[in-house]
């Protein structure tokens, strides 16, 4: 038993209005002393976890609802009519590449927003099936918004 034991006991009597309770003592040392003397239980053994070797990157498991994509833009994009009243279009984000396919008319009413001024763009829908680059946004919509600038500023 080292100092700081016998000074923690003595602090504890003390405390107590025990110094003069021998058996108190008595008891208090015996704990210490179980504590020194016993071994110390071993950690129970760890179940090894195995590891499984997957590239995640060929897994995209969606379950439940669709997911529902926003992308935001502020460049004309360049599209391609494809028929069927239809126009094609990308958008490039970090390394994706995002296939977009709305309708003429929907392409054309957010092309004469454009031109009004200073505008930010966006497109929402599902995110369709994976391509080599990127992915297919499935039942797009285009909406453009025209930028205010704020009062006071140059």
């Amino acid at each position: 038993m080292n100092e700081k034991q016998v000074a923690s006991i003595a602090r504890q009597a003390v405390a107590t209005d025990r110094l003069g309770d021998e058996a108190w003592m008595h008891k208090q040392l015996a704990t210490f002393h179980k504590q020194l003397t016993e071994p110390v239980p071993k950690p129970q053994s760890q179940k090894k976890v195995e590891v499984l070797d997957i590239d995640l990157t060929k897994m995209l498991p969606i379950v439940g609802r669709s997911t529902e994509l926003s992308l935001k833009f502020d460049e004309i994009p360049n599209a391609v009519p494809i028929g069927d009243k239809k126009v094609f279009f990308k958008i490039k984000s970090d390394e994706r590449v995002f296939d977009v396919t709305l309708g003429e008319k929907a392409m054309n009413k957010a092309l004469d927003e454009m031109i009004k001024g200073p505008w930010l763009g966006m497109v929402k829908g599902k995110l369709g099936s994976a391509t080599d680059t990127g992915f297919v946004i499935e039942n797009a919509q285009i909406q453009v918004f025209l930028r205010i600038p704020k009062a006071g500023a140059n």
